[in-house]
């Protein structure tokens, strides 16, 4: 007899916890890399740009999104209410850079940045729900 104390309605396959995991170190890792310049990647495209100074929106943004849409799909949340937290997401990062100057500079790259992470999030969690779950194995033997 299994248990399901978080009240999981799904548990994922094996190469989508590959995939949430890969996906999750590569978003960390250029963030740890805006920092560390002897961990930025040998790529002279991605040097020359000014990716690393808006990255730390993206990681922030794509994880939020995630993380929290990956629990809820496994407890059975529908993808309605996690498009609205990706449009509540995508409104804060336009909030925060038009209006909340404190420790921020008004930049709205950044607020494109954190676009582009909760879209990324959220196409992860559209396959996520389409191919990467599988029901929670039922308790009745």
């Amino acid at each position: 007899m299994q248990s399901n104390p978080l009240k999981l309605k799904y548990v994922p396959k094996i190469w989508m916890v590959l995939v949430f995991y890969l996906l999750l170190l590569v978003t960390v890792y250029l963030l740890i890399a805006r920092s560390h310049l002897t961990y930025r990647l040998p790529i002279d495209w991605l040097n020359n740009t000014d990716i690393y100074s808006h990255i730390s929106n993206f990681t922030i943004s794509y994880n939020l999104v995630s993380i929290i849409g990956f629990i809820w799909l496994l407890q059975g949340v529908s993808m309605r209410i996690i498009s609205i937290a990706c449009f509540v997401i995508i409104s804060l990062n336009f909030i925060f850079e038009l209006f909340i100057t404190v420790l921020n500079t008004r930049d709205m790259v950044d607020a494109y940045y954190g676009v582009g992470g909760t879209a990324m999030a959220y196409v992860f969690l559209l396959i996520a729900k389409k191919w990467g779950l599988k029901a929670f194995p039922s308790s009745q033997p």
